[in-house]
């Protein structure tokens, strides 16, 4: 996702004149400075960069969500769930401005079906929290993450150019959690990224398509490594991450109806019915 300045805020900024410095004298006659409230706005617009964020989401808020589901079972569920995005992103934004640090603050854990939303809200929840409190503020995908580094790893970059950002970061939001193939290298990235944050007391977002829980009575010889329904997002990891990730994170259930079957479904019927409109996921 790419930000700017828009063209109408581009001119020359009329309170600092383009310096980016505003200059005042006290009753003393000794003269300050402090930056213009222009210089805000060009750091948000650098930290929505450094965000690194899908541009599908470029315009996804908090009230732009599709909210047509098939049952009020569903409906309850998401509404739950965008609820405790709001009230995160209302906390994390005000414990910020009051204390400077998210220190305690427990992250977020949506976990669910596929389609059902979990990427947009975390999304929408890390673009407010830039907008509203000028955080450093991470996204990435796990897979990707985890080829990423394996490939700097091979190349001779060092651990500090590659994990090191991740755990620094104020907030950090890791999408599709434990998806990929598991082995020990795996998991033990995984566990110095997750141990990292937890003891630098770090918020820590995450989806997954596993769901949390105890493993289930199958023979996993005859069960794919990646099948979601089989497998738990315990089993995915192992018990000290996810002991981990039940002390930092709260688990936010989205088990609901996929908006992209919604959306297939209207878009078949839009050749018959004009206007339909179906806000992607």
């Amino acid at each position: 996702m790419h930000a700017e300045r828009c063209r109408h805020c581009s001119a020359v900024c009329n309170l600092c004149e383009g310096t980016g410095k505003l200059h005042y004298q006290n009753e003393q006659a000794l003269w300050f400075s402090r930056s213009c409230s222009c210089q805000e706005t060009d750091r948000k617009i650098a930290l929505l960069r450094l965000l690194k964020l899908p541009g599908k989401f470029f315009d996804a808020d908090f009230d732009n969500f599709n909210r047509k589901l098939p049952n009020q079972t569903d409906v309850s569920k998401f509404e739950s769930a965008l609820d405790k995005g709001k009230q995160f992103t209302d906390t994390v934004a005000r414990e910020y401005a009051e204390k400077k640090s998210g220190f305690g603050i427990k992250g977020l854990l949506f976990h669910g079906s596929p389609g059902s939303g979990k990427t947009r809200l975390m999304a929408v929840i890390l673009k407010e929290l830039i907008l509203q409190s000028s955080l450093t503020v991470r996204f990435t995908e796990f897979s990707s993450l985890i080829s990423e580094i394996k490939k700097g790893y091979d190349n001779g970059e060092s651990q500090s150019n590659l994990i090191d950002p991740l755990i620094e970061a104020d907030i950090l939001g890791i999408d599709e959690l434990a998806k990929g193939r598991r082995s020990d290298w795996y998991l033990g990235i995984t566990d110095e990224i997750i141990t990292g944050r937890y003891n630098a007391g770090k918020i820590t977002l995450f989806t997954t398509n596993y769901n949390p829980g105890e493993a289930k009575p199958y023979a996993r010889s005859e069960v794919k490594e990646d099948d979601i329904e089989l497998y738990t997002l315990q089993e995915r990891l192992n018990p000290r991450i996810f002991s981990r990730l039940m002390e930092m994170t709260e688990f936010v259930d989205m088990n609901f109806f996929d908006y992209r079957q919604l959306e297939h479904a209207h878009n078949l019927q839009s050749t018959r019915t004009p206007g339909v409109n179906v806000i992607r996921n």
